[in-house]
């Protein structure tokens, strides 16, 4: 069967409950959080994390709001938008490590190592979020391919 979105968590009654209101507002508000790194690091001229980070948090909040408002966004639902959130926030942590290990070692890296890591961590974890975008290996594995 399709593992892009195993639904059933909750009958939908069509109704828009305070419960429901609320857990839309703070799906969506959490994201919010995403504009002042954004912010910074556009100040900063880091084009590639600035994209990375903004697909996260687009992703995010439509994944969330697809969840919770039980609709699609163009003609995909909430599973789906969870498996791109999944593969950008493993792609931010392909951003993060290169940038951490250029600290540690007092050397920044290079342009060619920072594209090398980014697009390996890509491939990586696209191909564990198609395996298997609910199973925390496969969203591990990715994740500590990149350190």
């Amino acid at each position: 069967h399709d593992l892009v979105y195993i639904g059933g968590r909750r009958a939908s009654s069509g109704a828009w409950g305070r419960d429901r209101v609320v857990e839309l507002t703070i799906g969506l508000a959490s994201n919010a959080a995403f504009l002042a790194p954004i912010m910074a690091l556009a100040r900063r001229g880091r084009t590639c994390e600035v994209i990375t980070a903004t697909a996260l948090a687009v992703t995010s909040t439509l994944y969330h709001f697809c969840e919770t408002a039980e609709v699609e966004v163009l003609s995909m639902n909430a599973g789906n938008w969870h498996r791109l959130d999944n593969v950008f926030s493993i792609v931010a942590f392909g951003s993060l490590v290169p940038l951490l290990m250029g600290r540690a070692n007092a050397v920044a890296p290079t342009p060619a190592h920072l594209d090398a890591c980014r697009w390996s961590v890509l491939v990586v974890g696209l191909f564990f979020q198609e395996l298997n975008p609910w199973h925390i290996g496969c969203m591990l594995a990715p994740i500590a391919f990149a350190f």
